[in-house]
């Protein structure tokens, strides 16, 4: 009976304390094509054309970031097979989404290209919060072409902490069979010689 109790108090421990199976998910929050103003004014850039739009979306807040990815075309239904050079700064952290003269999204080719971008880890605590404004700085001559603007996170919640009534329940338990265990090693057969 003992060695039962003994498994039972481990097979509980295990149960709270390991990790439990992976819990990804993903959370997926997008935007309007964007067609921004004319801009042909050469030395001028770069041209911040400020925040186009705030991703909203909802997340855990006890959640662990594994990946975030800003995604979209280039070009959009107005022009869908050309873009101006651009960045792009999510809550302020600033990247290269076209670079300058790069034939795979600034000349004329097939409609729609695609692109995806990982976002750098450090900016993970920042995606939390459920909000992220994207702006736009454009680099290069006529229009800043973005199509379909996504934000995709991927996450895992099987790290989360557990809450204080878990902790309490588990610590409850342990006393609760180690009440028990010592009960009985108090009761003890007496043999008397008479």
């Amino acid at each position: 009976m003992r060695n039962s109790i003994k498994y039972l108090a481990l097979a509980s421990a295990a149960a709270v304390l390991l990790p439990s199976a992976a819990s990804a998910a993903e959370v997926i929050a997008s935007l309007p094509d964007f067609d921004g103003p004319e801009n042909n004014s050469g030395s001028a850039f770069p041209i911040d054309l400020g925040t186009i739009g705030t991703f909203n979306y909802s997340i855990d807040p006890t959640a662990v970031i594994t990946g975030a990815f800003f995604e979209g075309t280039f070009g959009t239904q107005a022009a869908p097979s050309s873009t101006a050079a651009f960045d792009a700064t999510l809550d302020g952290s600033q990247f290269t989404v076209c670079p300058v003269g790069d034939p795979g999204c600034f000349v004329v080719g097939d409609p729609f290209r695609s692109f995806s971008i990982a976002l750098d880890s450090s900016t993970y605590a920042d995606l939390l919060d459920g909000t992220v404004d994207l702006g736009i700085i454009q680099t290069s001559n006529t229009f800043v072409r973005l199509g379909s603007p996504t934000l995709r996170i991927q996450f895992d919640t099987s790290g989360a902490v557990p809450e204080p009534s878990t902790w309490a329940l588990l610590i409850l338990g342990f006393g609760a069979i180690g009440a028990f265990m010592r009960r009985r090693e108090k009761v003890t057969t007496r043999l008397s010689y008479s």
